[in-house]
Protein backbone atom coordinates (compact mmCIF):
# COMPACT_ATOMS: atom_id res chain seq x y z
CA UNK A 1 0.00 0.00 0.00
CA UNK A 2 1.40 3.36 -1.06
CA UNK A 3 1.91 5.97 1.66
CA UNK A 4 -0.28 8.97 0.73
CA UNK A 5 0.94 12.52 0.33
CA UNK A 6 -0.46 15.38 2.41
CA UNK A 7 -3.22 17.50 0.79
CA UNK A 8 -2.13 21.11 0.46
CA UNK A 9 -5.24 22.53 2.14
CA UNK A 10 -4.40 20.73 5.40
CA UNK A 11 -0.98 22.32 5.71
CA UNK A 12 -2.20 25.74 4.54
CA UNK A 13 -4.64 25.96 7.45
CA UNK A 14 -1.86 25.02 9.88
CA UNK A 15 0.54 27.60 8.47
CA UNK A 16 -2.12 30.29 8.52
CA UNK A 17 -2.37 29.95 12.31
CA UNK A 18 1.36 29.40 12.87
CA UNK A 19 0.84 26.12 14.74
CA UNK A 20 3.39 23.47 15.59
CA UNK A 21 1.25 20.79 13.95
CA UNK A 22 2.69 18.40 11.36
CA UNK A 23 0.65 16.03 9.24
CA UNK A 24 2.63 12.81 8.85
CA UNK A 25 -0.31 11.19 7.06
CA UNK A 26 -3.53 12.87 5.87
CA UNK A 27 -5.30 11.46 8.93
CA UNK A 28 -2.55 11.46 11.57
CA UNK A 29 -0.53 14.41 12.83
CA UNK A 30 2.08 15.21 15.47
CA UNK A 31 2.39 18.31 17.60
CA UNK A 32 3.97 19.62 20.76
CA UNK A 33 1.80 19.82 23.87
CA UNK A 34 -0.92 22.47 23.54
CA UNK A 35 -1.95 24.72 26.40
CA UNK A 36 -5.20 26.32 27.51
CA UNK A 37 -3.20 29.12 29.16
CA UNK A 38 -1.58 32.10 27.50
CA UNK A 39 0.98 30.90 24.95
CA UNK A 40 4.40 31.86 26.32
CA UNK A 41 6.79 29.99 24.03
CA UNK A 42 7.22 29.93 20.28
CA UNK A 43 6.63 26.17 19.94
CA UNK A 44 3.51 26.11 22.16
CA UNK A 45 0.09 25.71 20.61
CA UNK A 46 -3.08 27.34 21.85
CA UNK A 47 -5.50 24.48 22.48
CA UNK A 48 -8.42 26.54 21.21
CA UNK A 49 -6.61 27.47 18.00
CA UNK A 50 -5.46 23.89 17.46
CA UNK A 51 -9.00 22.56 17.86
CA UNK A 52 -10.31 25.24 15.52
CA UNK A 53 -7.90 24.16 12.78
CA UNK A 54 -8.84 20.50 13.29
CA UNK A 55 -12.53 21.41 12.97
CA UNK A 56 -11.73 23.27 9.78
CA UNK A 57 -9.67 20.41 8.34
CA UNK A 58 -11.78 17.42 9.41
CA UNK A 59 -15.11 18.64 10.79
CA UNK A 60 -16.38 18.62 14.37
CA UNK A 61 -16.35 15.28 16.22
CA UNK A 62 -14.25 13.68 13.48
CA UNK A 63 -10.92 14.05 15.23
CA UNK A 64 -9.23 12.95 18.43
CA UNK A 65 -6.28 14.23 20.46
CA UNK A 66 -4.14 11.47 22.00
CA UNK A 67 -2.09 12.78 24.94
CA UNK A 68 0.98 10.67 25.82
CA UNK A 69 2.33 12.81 28.68
CA UNK A 70 2.83 11.61 32.23
CA UNK A 71 4.27 14.95 33.35
CA UNK A 72 0.93 16.79 33.32
CA UNK A 73 -1.95 17.24 30.90
CA UNK A 74 -0.96 20.79 30.05
CA UNK A 75 -4.63 21.71 29.57
CA UNK A 76 -8.12 20.78 30.71
CA UNK A 77 -9.04 17.70 28.61
CA UNK A 78 -12.73 18.55 28.91
CA UNK A 79 -12.08 21.58 26.73
CA UNK A 80 -11.18 19.32 23.80
CA UNK A 81 -14.76 18.05 23.73
CA UNK A 82 -16.11 21.56 24.26
CA UNK A 83 -14.14 22.67 21.18
CA UNK A 84 -15.51 19.82 19.06
CA UNK A 85 -13.14 16.88 19.41
CA UNK A 86 -12.48 13.68 21.34
CA UNK A 87 -9.75 13.06 23.90
CA UNK A 88 -7.75 9.96 24.79
CA UNK A 89 -5.13 9.77 27.54
CA UNK A 90 -2.35 7.19 27.15
CA UNK A 91 0.44 8.31 29.51
CA UNK A 92 3.98 7.02 28.91
CA UNK A 93 7.18 8.15 30.60
CA UNK A 94 9.29 10.79 28.89
CA UNK A 95 12.60 9.66 27.34
CA UNK A 96 11.72 5.99 27.80
CA UNK A 97 10.61 3.10 25.66
CA UNK A 98 6.88 2.37 25.58
CA UNK A 99 5.94 -1.09 26.94
CA UNK A 100 5.47 -3.26 23.88
CA UNK A 101 1.96 -4.55 24.60
CA UNK A 102 0.69 -1.05 25.44
CA UNK A 103 2.43 0.30 22.35
CA UNK A 104 0.69 -2.26 20.12
CA UNK A 105 -2.65 -1.71 21.86
CA UNK A 106 -2.46 2.06 21.29
CA UNK A 107 -1.64 1.59 17.60
CA UNK A 108 -4.64 -0.72 17.20
CA UNK A 109 -6.86 1.72 19.12
CA UNK A 110 -5.90 4.57 16.77
CA UNK A 111 -6.38 2.40 13.70
CA UNK A 112 -9.84 1.23 14.81
CA UNK A 113 -10.92 4.80 15.54
CA UNK A 114 -9.92 5.99 12.08
CA UNK A 115 -11.23 2.89 10.28
CA UNK A 116 -14.76 3.64 11.52
CA UNK A 117 -14.99 6.71 9.26
CA UNK A 118 -12.74 7.91 6.44
CA UNK A 119 -13.17 11.50 7.64
CA UNK A 120 -11.58 10.82 11.01
CA UNK A 121 -8.12 12.00 12.07
CA UNK A 122 -5.87 11.69 15.12
CA UNK A 123 -3.39 14.18 16.57
CA UNK A 124 -0.73 12.67 18.83
CA UNK A 125 1.37 14.71 21.23
CA UNK A 126 3.77 14.30 24.12
CA UNK A 127 5.84 17.25 25.33
CA UNK A 128 7.69 18.21 22.15
CA UNK A 129 6.08 15.82 19.66
CA UNK A 130 9.23 13.81 19.01
CA UNK A 131 10.17 10.72 21.05
CA UNK A 132 6.95 9.18 22.36
CA UNK A 133 4.88 10.76 19.60
CA UNK A 134 7.37 9.71 16.95
CA UNK A 135 7.53 6.15 18.28
CA UNK A 136 3.76 5.77 18.08
CA UNK A 137 3.36 7.35 14.64
CA UNK A 138 6.36 5.51 13.16
CA UNK A 139 4.94 2.27 14.57
CA UNK A 140 1.55 3.05 13.05
CA UNK A 141 3.10 3.65 9.62
CA UNK A 142 4.96 0.33 9.89
CA UNK A 143 1.72 -1.44 10.84
CA UNK A 144 -0.55 0.24 8.29
CA UNK A 145 1.73 0.32 5.25
CA UNK A 146 4.03 -2.65 5.86
CA UNK A 147 7.25 -0.64 5.67
CA UNK A 148 10.47 -0.99 7.65
CA UNK A 149 11.34 1.05 10.71
CA UNK A 150 14.01 2.91 8.74
CA UNK A 151 11.57 3.90 6.00
CA UNK A 152 8.85 4.92 8.45
CA UNK A 153 11.28 6.94 10.57
CA UNK A 154 12.70 8.63 7.47
CA UNK A 155 9.17 9.67 6.48
CA UNK A 156 8.55 11.04 9.97
CA UNK A 157 11.77 13.11 9.76
CA UNK A 158 10.95 14.31 6.25
CA UNK A 159 7.51 15.56 7.22
CA UNK A 160 8.23 16.75 10.76
CA UNK A 161 11.30 18.73 9.80
CA UNK A 162 11.56 20.54 13.13
CA UNK A 163 13.43 17.46 14.42
CA UNK A 164 16.15 16.14 12.15
CA UNK A 165 16.61 12.69 13.67
CA UNK A 166 13.10 11.40 14.27
CA UNK A 167 12.99 8.58 16.80
CA UNK A 168 16.56 8.43 18.10
CA UNK A 169 16.47 7.35 21.77
CA UNK A 170 18.24 3.95 21.61
CA UNK A 171 15.66 2.11 23.72
CA UNK A 172 12.79 3.53 21.66
CA UNK A 173 14.58 2.40 18.51
CA UNK A 174 15.17 -1.04 20.06
CA UNK A 175 11.46 -1.44 20.78
CA UNK A 176 10.51 -0.37 17.26
CA UNK A 177 12.92 -3.02 15.98
CA UNK A 178 11.11 -5.57 18.15
CA UNK A 179 7.83 -4.45 16.60
CA UNK A 180 9.34 -4.67 13.13
CA UNK A 181 10.29 -8.28 13.86
CA UNK A 182 6.77 -9.11 15.04
CA UNK A 183 5.21 -7.54 11.95
CA UNK A 184 7.54 -9.39 9.60
CA UNK A 185 7.36 -12.88 11.13
CA UNK A 186 4.17 -14.78 11.89
CA UNK A 187 6.28 -17.42 13.65
CA UNK A 188 7.81 -14.81 15.95
CA UNK A 189 4.37 -13.35 16.68
CA UNK A 190 3.01 -16.79 17.57
CA UNK A 191 5.93 -17.54 19.88
CA UNK A 192 5.62 -14.15 21.58
CA UNK A 193 1.88 -14.66 22.14
CA UNK A 194 2.53 -18.08 23.67
CA UNK A 195 5.15 -16.62 25.98
CA UNK A 196 2.75 -13.91 27.11
CA UNK A 197 0.18 -16.57 28.01
CA UNK A 198 2.54 -18.63 30.20
CA UNK A 199 3.44 -17.34 33.70
CA UNK A 200 7.17 -16.71 33.57
CA UNK A 201 9.44 -14.92 36.01
CA UNK A 202 12.70 -13.26 35.06
CA UNK A 203 15.53 -13.86 37.51
CA UNK A 204 18.32 -11.27 37.47
CA UNK A 205 21.63 -13.05 37.96
CA UNK A 206 24.32 -10.48 37.22
CA UNK A 207 25.37 -7.48 35.19
CA UNK A 208 28.92 -7.10 33.91
CA UNK A 209 30.39 -3.74 32.93
CA UNK A 210 33.04 -4.56 30.33
CA UNK A 211 36.34 -2.71 30.05
CA UNK A 212 35.62 -0.04 32.65
CA UNK A 213 38.51 2.39 32.92
CA UNK A 214 40.40 1.51 36.12
CA UNK A 215 40.51 5.05 37.44
CA UNK A 216 36.70 5.03 37.52
CA UNK A 217 36.41 1.55 39.05
CA UNK A 218 37.06 3.16 42.45
CA UNK A 219 33.99 5.35 42.12
CA UNK A 220 30.56 4.42 43.38
CA UNK A 221 28.64 2.61 40.68
CA UNK A 222 24.94 2.35 41.41
CA UNK A 223 22.83 0.00 39.31
CA UNK A 224 19.07 -0.24 39.50
CA UNK A 225 16.90 -2.83 37.81
CA UNK A 226 13.38 -1.54 37.19
CA UNK A 227 10.22 -2.51 35.35
CA UNK A 228 7.18 -0.65 34.07
CA UNK A 229 4.07 -0.06 36.16
CA UNK A 230 0.71 1.53 35.32
CA UNK A 231 1.03 0.52 31.66
CA UNK A 232 4.22 2.52 31.18
CA UNK A 233 3.25 5.59 33.20
CA UNK A 234 5.79 4.83 35.94
CA UNK A 235 8.69 2.58 36.94
CA UNK A 236 9.06 0.36 39.99
CA UNK A 237 12.28 -0.95 41.49
CA UNK A 238 13.04 -4.65 41.08
CA UNK A 239 16.49 -4.69 42.67
CA UNK A 240 19.63 -2.71 43.33
CA UNK A 241 22.86 -4.34 42.24
CA UNK A 242 25.51 -3.32 44.77
CA UNK A 243 27.73 -6.30 45.50
CA UNK A 244 30.56 -6.38 43.04
CA UNK A 245 34.00 -7.64 42.21
CA UNK A 246 36.47 -6.60 39.54
CA UNK A 247 38.11 -8.97 37.08
CA UNK A 248 41.03 -8.05 34.88
CA UNK A 249 39.77 -6.68 31.58
CA UNK A 250 41.10 -7.15 28.09
CA UNK A 251 43.66 -4.37 28.61
CA UNK A 252 45.88 -3.48 31.55
CA UNK A 253 44.12 -0.20 32.29
CA UNK A 254 40.57 -1.56 32.35
CA UNK A 255 38.53 -3.98 34.45
CA UNK A 256 35.36 -5.98 34.02
CA UNK A 257 33.08 -5.05 36.90
CA UNK A 258 30.71 -7.84 37.94
CA UNK A 259 27.60 -6.63 39.75
CA UNK A 260 25.29 -9.07 41.53
CA UNK A 261 21.99 -8.40 43.32
CA UNK A 262 22.37 -8.28 47.09
CA UNK A 263 19.37 -10.62 47.29
CA UNK A 264 17.52 -12.75 44.77
CA UNK A 265 15.76 -10.51 42.27
CA UNK A 266 12.72 -11.58 40.25
CA UNK A 267 10.57 -9.68 37.79
CA UNK A 268 7.16 -10.89 36.62
CA UNK A 269 7.21 -8.63 33.57
CA UNK A 270 9.31 -9.18 30.43
CA UNK A 271 10.05 -5.43 30.31
CA UNK A 272 13.20 -4.65 32.27
CA UNK A 273 15.41 -1.58 32.47
CA UNK A 274 18.83 -1.08 34.00
CA UNK A 275 20.09 2.32 35.10
CA UNK A 276 23.82 2.82 35.69
CA UNK A 277 25.01 5.82 37.71
CA UNK A 278 28.67 6.48 38.51
CA UNK A 279 29.60 8.96 41.24
CA UNK A 280 33.05 10.14 42.24
CA UNK A 281 33.48 12.56 45.14
CA UNK A 282 29.72 13.24 45.14
CA UNK A 283 29.87 14.18 41.45
CA UNK A 284 27.76 12.22 38.98
CA UNK A 285 30.13 11.14 36.22
CA UNK A 286 27.52 9.44 34.07
CA UNK A 287 23.92 8.21 34.17
CA UNK A 288 22.91 5.75 31.48
CA UNK A 289 20.07 3.28 31.09
CA UNK A 290 18.46 0.89 28.67
CA UNK A 291 15.18 -1.03 28.29
CA UNK A 292 14.77 -4.54 26.90
CA UNK A 293 11.92 -6.95 26.33
CA UNK A 294 13.28 -10.25 27.66
CA UNK A 295 10.84 -12.43 25.74
CA UNK A 296 11.86 -11.04 22.37
CA UNK A 297 15.55 -10.86 23.25
CA UNK A 298 15.33 -14.55 24.15
CA UNK A 299 13.42 -15.69 21.08
CA UNK A 300 15.47 -13.58 18.67
CA UNK A 301 18.69 -14.92 20.19
CA UNK A 302 17.79 -18.62 20.30
CA UNK A 303 15.38 -18.91 17.38
CA UNK A 304 11.64 -19.14 16.94
CA UNK A 305 11.40 -22.92 16.72
CA UNK A 306 12.04 -23.61 20.40
CA UNK A 307 9.30 -24.88 22.68
CA UNK A 308 8.20 -22.72 25.60
CA UNK A 309 9.72 -25.30 27.94
CA UNK A 310 13.12 -25.01 26.29
CA UNK A 311 12.98 -21.23 26.32
CA UNK A 312 12.20 -21.20 30.04
CA UNK A 313 15.29 -23.30 30.74
CA UNK A 314 17.66 -21.05 28.84
CA UNK A 315 20.05 -18.68 30.53
CA UNK A 316 19.88 -15.47 28.61
CA UNK A 317 22.73 -13.03 28.05
CA UNK A 318 21.79 -9.61 26.72
CA UNK A 319 24.62 -7.50 25.34
CA UNK A 320 24.27 -3.71 25.12
CA UNK A 321 27.18 -1.64 23.73
CA UNK A 322 27.87 1.85 25.05
CA UNK A 323 26.41 3.55 21.98
CA UNK A 324 23.10 1.65 22.33
CA UNK A 325 22.41 3.04 25.80
CA UNK A 326 20.14 6.00 26.49
CA UNK A 327 22.03 9.14 27.43
CA UNK A 328 21.04 12.23 29.39
CA UNK A 329 17.27 12.80 29.21
CA UNK A 330 16.98 10.26 26.41
CA UNK A 331 19.60 11.92 24.22
CA UNK A 332 22.73 10.46 22.67
CA UNK A 333 24.75 12.66 25.04
CA UNK A 334 26.53 9.98 27.01
CA UNK A 335 29.67 11.98 27.65
CA UNK A 336 33.13 10.41 27.80
CA UNK A 337 33.19 6.69 27.01
CA UNK A 338 33.96 5.14 30.42
CA UNK A 339 33.39 1.52 29.38
CA UNK A 340 32.69 -0.50 26.23
CA UNK A 341 29.50 -2.38 26.98
CA UNK A 342 27.43 -4.23 29.54
CA UNK A 343 26.08 -7.76 29.49
CA UNK A 344 23.15 -8.88 31.61
CA UNK A 345 22.58 -12.50 32.57
CA UNK A 346 18.95 -13.40 33.16
CA UNK A 347 17.06 -16.63 33.64
CA UNK A 348 13.46 -17.29 32.66
CA UNK A 349 11.81 -19.58 35.21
Amino acid sequence: MKIPSIPLELTQNVQKHNLDLTYILPNIAACSAPTDKKVKKLYQNSLKTLCGVLNENHGKHNWMIVNLRTEKYGYDPKLVEVYGGLFEYRPFLDNNAIPLDDFIDTIHFIDQFMAADNCRAVVVHCRHGKGRTGSLIVGYIMYKYGVSFDKANTLFVKRRKIYRHGVSVPSQVRYLRYYEGLLNSSELRATYIRLREVPIKIKVQKLVVHNLNKKYSLGTLGIQCQTFADHGASLVLVSKLKDRKADKGEKADVVDLICIPSKEAYCESPEISFQLTMQMNSLTVFMLWFFVNCYLENVMSFGNSQTIGNIKQEEMNIYIPWERMDGYRGSNGRGYRFFDSVSVTLEMI
